[in-house]
Parts: structure tokens; C-alpha cells; sequence
């Protein structure tokens, strides 16, 4: 409450966070989740929540990279995988994701420098390459406008500008 009665004192400041709230979403995920028969115990549960938390990280093109499980919501039906016996759950559970769309905002570190342009990191996630600006450094934090994006190879990749 502290910091929102100081942002609101903060026109600027306001403004700029919203910006970085937009940045990631909260999206319920279903996925048939794998697990292997001795797993089939009391302890199911922590195996089935270890196996959604082992997709943290991951990227694909619908939800952009899952930052962060949630919560399990629900553990649905399940059936045998005849290839390998594993038993196929699938589970429904919300997740932080962070997609990069053109247009948004972005606060990052250069970590990069080219003399046409630098690649700026955001949240240890994305890295986006940024044409010009050659006054700033390695470490140097900035703020950028994503232009383009294209997903290819379970990644995006993205170019954009400099605020």
C-alpha cells in the first residue's frame, strides 16, 4: 500500500507500471502430463505438481514462455501411453507467461554490443536486438519498444527499439 500511495503521488511513475504489469498474464494451461508407473504412489500429487513445474521455462507459440506455475487447478482423466506404460494425466493449472507482442514496453539489460546495434535481455527470458544507440553500455539498463516478433524453433525472437 506504501508503494502504490507513492506511485499515485507519481503521475509518470504510474504510467511507466502499468506498462510493466501488461507484461505478463495469468492463462490456464492443460497438459497431458507423463508419469512414469513407479511413480504411482501416496505421493502422486508431488509427482504430477514436480512434472507441470519441470515446464517452467518452456515456450510455445499459444501461451509465449511460462515464467511460473501458480497452482494446479485440476488433475483430470488419465490413460496408459501402450508405447511405455506411462500413465498420461491431464492437468489443468494456472501459470505466469510472458509473450512479446509488438508494441509493448519492455524494461531490459544490454548484454550485447554491436556497433549497428545491441541485444537488450528481459528478465533472463528474451533477448531482443535493438538497432542504433551506441552511447550506452554492457549492463546499462533500458526500456525498449518491441517492433517485430516472430516464434520459431520453441523461441521468439524479436527486434525493437530503443524509448
Amino acid at each position: 500500500m506504501i508503494v502504490y500511495n507513492l506511485l499515485k503521488k507519481m503521475n509518470l511513475v504510474i504510467i511507466l507500471y502499468i506498462y510493466y504489469i501488461d507484461m505478463y498474464n495469468i492463462v490456464r494451461i492443460t497438459r497431458e502430463i507423463p508419469i512414469h508407473p513407479s511413480k504411482l504412489s501416496d505421493r502422486l500429487y508431488e509427482h504430477i505438481h514436480q512434472e507441470v513445474i519441470n515446464n517452467v521455462r518452456n515456450c510455445n507459440e499459444e501461451y509465449g514462455y511460462i515464467i511460473e506455475i501458480i497452482q494446479i487447478l485440476n488433475i483430470k482423466d488419465n490413460c496408459i501411453r501402450p508405447s511405455d506404460s506411462y500413465i498420461i494425466f491431464n492437468v489443468e493449472y494456472e501459470a505466469k507467461v510472458f509473450k512479446p507482442i509488438v508494441g509493448n514496453v519492455l524494461n531490459g539489460f544490454i548484454i550485447i554490443k554491436f556497433d549497428y546495434g545491441s541485444f537488450v535481455e528481459i528478465n533472463n527470458i528474451l533477448k531482443v536486438f535493438v538497432k542504433g544507440d551506441n552511447n550506452l553500455n554492457i549492463g546499462d539498463n533500458v526500456d525498449i519498444t518491441v517492433l517485430q516478433v516472430k516464434y520459431e524453433q520453441s523461441k521468439y525472437i524479436c527486434i525493437g527499439e530503443f524509448v
